[in-house]
């Protein structure tokens, strides 16, 4: 991803939080509502719902497959696609055309733009707070942008949908969410089902692979075997850093 200058931990987390699935898909909802209003855009509003879909089903089986059984892509450091990039990507351009559909072309279109450096944003932050690593952020940005560029370039970009009096409410949205100090934990949701699933006690996480490399590329120099128990201790015991709530 770029460099971007510093801004400190806790403006990079406020960053973060635009990524949020709590934020996203209540104004996703409203602007596919607007959407279908109008005959000439009902295409576009379907289209972005279906792929917006399919891309959070597979966020969430990425996740899942991780946290469950521990299946990612350790040369990469790759343990499932980043939630908050992917969202943003894949709402925040169609969300910016749809309110701004009231401009200009050339505006409506700097507008979509706009989204999009949002949504990048958001990816560089959730490298800056350290809960993704560059693979999981360019798959969720990758992901994304793909539902934004299917809608968009599918379907003409929607005109004269909202009124300027919706952008206002959609700020006041926004900043209401972003102020409240109560914040929507999705991934213990999903490390729920996917402990439900696998049915472990424990789930995998980027510090268990990472043991578990070091155990198979040093092995240890002893006549005696190692005991499995050994093994499942060092998997199901990691270390636990301090995340981020949103994480």
């Amino acid at each position: 991803m770029f460099a971007v200058g510093e801004v400190g931990f806790q403006g990079w987390l406020f960053v973060s939080r635009f990524g949020e699935m709590q934020l996203l898909l209540p104004a996703a909802l409203a602007a596919v509502l607007m959407l279908a209003q109008k005959d000439g855009t009902k295409p576009l509003a379907v289209g972005w719902v279906v792929t917006l879909t399919l891309a959070i089903m597979a966020t969430t089986v990425s996740k899942l497959a991780f946290i469950g059984w521990g299946i990612g892509i350790p040369d990469i450091d790759f343990t499932g696609i980043s939630g908050h990039t992917m969202l943003a990507m894949a709402v925040y351009p169609l969300l910016f055309s749809t309110l701004a559909s009231q401009l200009p072309p050339l505006q409506q279109r700097l507008s979509v733009a706009a989204g999009f450096v949002l949504a990048l944003l958001v990816g560089q932050s959730r490298l800056e707070i350290d809960v993704h690593s560059v693979s999981e952020v360019l798959a969720g940005a990758m992901v994304g942008a793909a539902v934004s560029l299917f809608a968009l370039l599918k379907n003409s970009m929607p005109r004269e949908i909202s009124s300027p009096w919706l952008a206002v409410v959609f700020c006041g949205f926004f900043g209401a969410s972003l102020s409240s100090t109560s914040q929507v934990n999705p991934h213990s949701w999903v490390t729920e089902f996917a402990l439900m699933l696998s049915g472990t006690s424990t789930p995998y996480t980027r510090a268990t692979v990472k043991r578990l490399q070091v155990l198979k590329l040093q092995p240890f120099q002893t006549s005696q075997p190692v005991p499995i128990s050994f093994y499942a201790a060092v998997a199901f015991h990691p270390p636990r850093p301090n995340l981020p709530a949103s994480w």
